[in-house]
């Protein structure tokens, strides 16, 4: 988990970086997952940090950034509470349900839309496992989601996926910019959220009141974008300063 501010031409705030560690849950051969709110605690103290260590530096937070997990997941209810772990992307136990989907569909038509391979790592093949090994929490689960939408649920009272993110479902049809159908069929995917049509963060989308400005001034009346990908580099707006979060795969 690394933190660090970035002034409005780019460039690090001195001593404003923060790095925690931290390790999946591998208890059984190909496991590899995580605490979703202990996660999301690792974020908290992450931010806590850096600001601290700029002090009266900093007058105002312009905007916020994320880059988190990759192929990565985990379910939620109705109340947004998780019904699961964290099933990273280094998880393998979906190796099996990968090679049934392998025989089920056209992997070449379904790399041609979802540029994805069916492979464990990929979203397919991790729900089609999820809805046989893991029945109860499967059946509970309302959307499945990202842990960077994840984040965002609980602060913000919302949840999206940007388009870079859910191009590293295998879920998504690249091309058409939507759920692609005969990829979430026979996972019987509820997943019923869209990403959102953008491939950038847009500063200004929406205003930080919840969660975070109770938790500290300096957020309020600053602007956070999309979740974004592994890919997006985050920078502040014009003016002011930025926060940025790396996580994961991301971060490394």
């Amino acid at each position: 988990m690394r933190c660090s501010l970035y002034d409005g031409t780019d460039k690090l705030a001195k001593e404003s970086g923060v790095s925690f560690l931290h390790t999946f849950a591998t208890p059984r051969d190909g496991e590899a997952t995580q605490d979703a709110d202990e996660l999301c605690g690792l974020v908290f103290a992450a931010v806590d940090e850096s600001l601290g260590r700029i002090s009266e530096r900093v007058v105002k937070i312009a905007g916020v950034a994320l880059s988190t997990f990759w192929h990565s997941i985990l379910g939620v209810a109705r109340r947004g509470r998780p019904t699961s772990p964290v099933f990273t992307w280094a998880d393998r136990r979906a190796v099996d349900a990968a090679g049934e989907l392998r025989e089920r569909l056209d992997e070449a038509a379904v790399h041609r839309r979802t540029w994805c391979v069916l492979h464990s790592g990929y979203l397919p093949a991790k729900l089609l496992w999820l809805s046989r090994s893991c029945t109860e929490a499967f059946e509970n689960t309302e959307r499945w989601i990202s842990p960077g939408e994840y984040l965002h649920l609980g602060l913000f009272r919302e949840a999206g996926a940007s388009t870079s993110m859910a191009s590293g479902t295998g879920l998504f049809d690249q091309n058409r910019e939507v759920w692609h159908g005969e990829c979430c069929a026979p996972c019987r995917s509820k997943r019923s959220s869209s990403p959102t049509s953008r491939t950038s963060p847009r500063w200004g989308c929406w205003e930080i009141e919840h969660g975070v400005g109770r938790r500290s001034p300096r957020y309020r009346g600053s602007r956070r974008s999309g979740t974004a990908s592994a890919s997006t580099s985050a920078a502040a707006a014009r003016g002011g300063r930025g926060l940025l979060l790396r996580s994961g795969r991301a971060g490394r």
